[in-house]
């Protein structure tokens, strides 16, 4: 995996079909930029059964976690994964925790 996770480019020769990467031209000009200083917001769990039924961890407090999801079709993609396993990595799972982790389609 940790291939993978630190090249994520390899996969441009192991891909099923042809894939183009863009960039924006040096010289572009953005209509508006939106800058968020992320260390202000209060991290997100999602509730079930929506990714968008997000709300701030202080909300969680006091309710059990018995499942836990990491992937599938929001946060599946390779280098999503890849996070995920860096900060997972020499943790383990509470033994009345199930975690399952589903990568996306494409």
């Amino acid at each position: 995996m940790s291939n993978t996770c630190s090249a994520p480019l390899s996969l441009k020769g192991r891909a099923k079909r042809p894939f183009q990467i863009y960039n924006s031209d040096s010289d572009a000009h953005y209509e508006k930029i939106i800058e968020i200083d992320v260390s202000k917001i209060e991290p997100q769990v999602a509730f079930p059964h929506l990714p968008e039924n997000a709300k701030p961890i202080s909300k969680a407090k006091g309710i059990k976690i018995d499942q836990s999801i990491i992937g599938s079709c929001t946060n599946g993609r390779i280098e999503d994964l890849c996070i995920a396993a860096e900060i997972l990595k020499g943790q383990q799972v509470h033994s009345e925790v199930r975690l399952i982790i589903i990568p996306a389609t494409q």
